[in-house]
């Protein structure tokens, strides 16, 4: 008699770790998607575009902030040595 209880009282705590594991499962996975939408708007690629053709160049801006809702654009003179060579060190990073 004292087995019976033993194996039914195992069997109820499987069953219930069983449950309790697949809430916790469901919990962990909206927490996952929550961090990755959080880092996706969080993360702004740098692209440097090709300015030797406006028509093309305006294009690109508007196909990037398409794909990239909430994003900065920055646009700056190339003769701006100081400011060109940190963009660069920052695109090279990401390479």
């Amino acid at each position: 008699m004292e087995g019976v209880i033993l194996i039914i009282a195992v069997i109820a705590v499987m069953i219930f770790g069983f449950f309790i594991m697949k809430r916790l499962d469901v919990f962990l996975e909206e927490k996952r998607k929550a961090i990755e939408k959080e880092e996706e708007e969080k993360d702004s690629p740098l692209e440097f575009i090709d300015t030797e053709n406006y028509e093309n160049t305006i294009s690109e801006i508007e196909d990037f902030k398409k794909n990239h809702k909430k994003v900065a654009i920055v646009i700056f003179d190339g003769e701006n040595r100081e400011l060109t060579d940190t963009l660069n060190d920052y695109k090279s990073r990401f390479k």
